[in-house]
């Protein structure tokens, strides 16, 4: 097969600039053999090859592969190969850890046994104030020491559920029960600034 000078050169040029963005080691290390037969002065011997190879390839995987590199029965496909199978794992170390992010409670999640004391006989564990909800975490409260997202209601009065005053949130969930889903204010049922 016929190929200009100039194609030739763009080739090479190509294989120059080669880097792995967006792609995996396998897909680099085919373009990496394919583009290399138009340079062969850069490549001149195995060891410029290997670190030819190591510079365009991610960060991911670099650092390790450099140190394989100098073992002496070192070539560019046992490189490759090693690149590869490092790739896999910490592509899969990486997805282990961010499913372990996503799927497991931090220890702020688990409602407090002070939580739990104080909604014994009531409705226990049901308003848990966890650090993470779905990918977002919150800061610690300086006045409860749990993590919520919004305004800490420690010492406040009246409903954490509503935010009215006169009852108090199972009060809160027995009405909102009773009314499809609709809050109704129960004031008139206890005197105001004296929750129930």
């Amino acid at each position: 097969m016929f190929f200009s000078r100039e194609l030739k050169e763009a080739k090479a040029q190509e294989f120059i600039n080669l880097r792995q963005v967006s792609i995996t080691v396998q897909e680099y290390g085919l373009k990496f053999t394919q583009f290399s037969r138009y340079a062969p002065h850069i490549v001149v011997d195995s060891r410029i090859q290997m670190s030819k190879f190591l510079f365009g390839v991610s960060d991911l995987v670099r650092t390790e592969c450099r140190n394989v590199m100098l073992l002496e029965d070192m070539n560019i496909s046992r490189l490759m190969s090693h690149a590869q199978q490092v790739e896999r794992d910490k592509l899969r170390e990486q997805a282990k850890e961010n499913k372990k992010a996503r799927t497991a409670p931090s220890s702020a999640s688990v409602p407090s046994s002070r939580f739990r004391q104080d909604q014994k006989g009531k409705a226990s564990g049901s308003k848990s104030q966890g650090s993470v909800s779905g990918t977002r975490t919150y800061l610690t409260c300086p006045k409860c020491g749990n993590n919520h997202p919004e305004e800490c209601l420690r010492g406040k009065e009246g409903c954490f559920g509503c935010g009215q005053s006169g009852h108090r949130l199972p009060s809160f969930k027995q009405v909102q029960g009773g009314n499809n889903g609709k809050a109704q204010s129960t004031t008139s049922a206890a005197p105001t600034g004296h929750p129930t």
